[in-house]
């Protein structure tokens, strides 16, 4: 799901380096029963325990919407070879494909509007991490489906 570091973890923003880090700062993290949230976007540059945004590498979308225009969306992803996460957020249902694009591009794509769903687009977005509780919501982050 995540491919690209460093990325940020927690609301304080902690800096993750790779892979095995997150999964291991995420295992602390529950063991404190913290929030587990992690950065959509990982950053080339940080200075000051801050991304600096022109670094951001975009290598997904997330999408925000009813589930099925979110499969409908990824199943057309998917016949493109876009492998895609259909997951409840804790809150609602998300939907983050492996799309990867500038920071420009993010911005101004309307290419998606007709499926009916909401493109984030803030680079600064955190997500709750599948497998843990949304504590604002007291329910499961869970993967719903994959599409590959």
């Amino acid at each position: 799901m995540f491919r690209t570091f460093p990325r940020f973890l927690f609301k304080e923003r902690s800096i993750i380096l790779s892979y095995p880090e997150l999964k291991m700062r995420i295992g602390e993290g529950i063991k404190l029963r913290k929030q587990i949230v992690v950065s959509l976007y990982a950053f080339q540059e940080i200075k000051d325990r801050q991304p600096l945004e022109e670094s951001v590498i975009i290598d997904c979308y997330l999408f925000h919407g009813n589930e099925g225009n979110l499969e409908n969306l990824a199943i057309d992803l998917q016949k493109k070879g876009v492998i895609s996460y259909l997951f409840f957020d804790g809150k609602e249902d998300t939907l983050l494909s492996n799309i990867a694009s500038t920071k420009e591009e993010l911005e101004n794509t309307h290419e998606f509007d007709s499926y009916g769903v909401r493109l984030n687009r803030n680079i600064n977005k955190m997500i709750v991490f599948p497998g843990t509780v949304n504590l604002e919501s007291g329910k499961k982050a869970e993967i719903k489906k994959v599409f590959k």
